[in-house]
């Protein structure tokens, strides 16, 4: 097993699903923001650190998408040669893309299977993408409880 330590994001409520993308000798950490559990509220942030600095060192927030209520699964990913961040929002049924100051520049065109998938894209050599999520079905959930995600969902662009 690996040691594992927490990581000091910028915030002071609730956060998970991290993900890191070094960009240009900078960190950028996209994560969830849960300022409410009760109502559950959730959403997409994103956070920077300086540049040469390692991916832990004074973080920034750089933005968050407090409009929606329940977003989640954010991926920073190159796509088209211009880096973004996706997410899930679950409301719209929608995964909305970011630039890298969290200002929405729309949507991926994808089916938006259930649960709250986490839009994984993948860029293909020779160009097009697939895109990695799961599907929201509950495997032994007398077991395991809530939160296995389901079924593993690839899709191809067409």
């Amino acid at each position: 097993l690996l040691e594992t330590e927490p990581l000091a994001l910028p915030t002071e409520v609730s956060a998970w699903d991290p993900s890191f993308t070094r960009i240009d000798d900078r960190w950028y950490v996209a994560f969830v923001e849960s300022p409410s559990q009760d109502p559950f509220i959730f959403h997409p942030a994103l956070a920077a650190g300086l540049p040469g600095e390692p991916y832990d060192a004074d973080l920034e927030l750089v933005g968050v998408d407090d409009s929606m209520s329940e977003g989640e699964g954010p991926i920073i990913q190159e796509l088209g040669g211009v880096w973004h961040v996706l997410a899930s929002n679950k409301n719209a049924g929608a995964y909305p893309i970011y630039d890298l100051t969290m200002r929405q520049l729309g949507t991926l065109d994808a089916p938006y299977v259930t649960n709250i998938p986490h839009p994984q894209v993948i860029n293909l050599l020779g160009g097009g993408h697939l895109m990695v999520t799961f599907d929201g079905t509950q495997y032994a959930e007398d077991v395991l409880g809530y939160g296995g995600h389901g079924d593993v969902v690839v899709m191809a662009a067409q």
